[in-house]
């Protein structure tokens, strides 16, 4: 599965979310809008908080897990979602959606992965912003 994350595939993707979850509503994901919202905040780390330019965001990947927080003293599983989502040229693509579960103490999350070519620009970009002192044996010096 490759669906472009859009509204023209909003009825698609609700369509594929309802059939993964059968008649369980309460703690999965259900609607465009929520898997819209996960792409939207991969999106924003990649640009805010990593730099990364457009041209080098294809490749990256994002996992989420519905369902909130599951109460340590919560005796059952919880019927979640899990979706794959991956960044391609032209924006962010749905490409696995399970159904999954949450059991007591666990959380719902969201997780980015890059790319090695990704992870060494995010790096560099970081130390643009500090410098590493050295500790010889007369003192520190830069």
């Amino acid at each position: 599965m490759k669906i472009l994350i859009s509204e023209e595939n909003a009825q698609e993707i609700e369509r594929i979310l309802k059939k993964c979850n059968g008649s369980a509503k309460s703690f999965t994901f259900t609607k465009f809008f929520e898997i819209s919202g996960i792409a939207e905040s991969f999106e924003d780390i990649l640009i805010d908080k990593l730099e990364i330019p457009k041209t080098l965001r294809s490749g990256a990947g994002g996992y989420a897990v519905s369902g909130g927080s599951v109460y340590s003293a919560y005796k059952y599983d919880r019927k979640t979602t899990s979706v794959y989502v991956n960044r391609g040229k032209n924006g962010w693509y749905l490409v696995d959606v399970k159904p999954s579960s949450l059991y007591a103490g666990q959380n719902a999350y969201e997780e980015l992965t890059l790319t090695e070519e990704q992870d060494v620009y995010a790096i560099k970009q970081l130390r643009k912003n500090y410098t590493v002192k050295k500790v010889e044996s007369g003192g520190l010096h830069e």
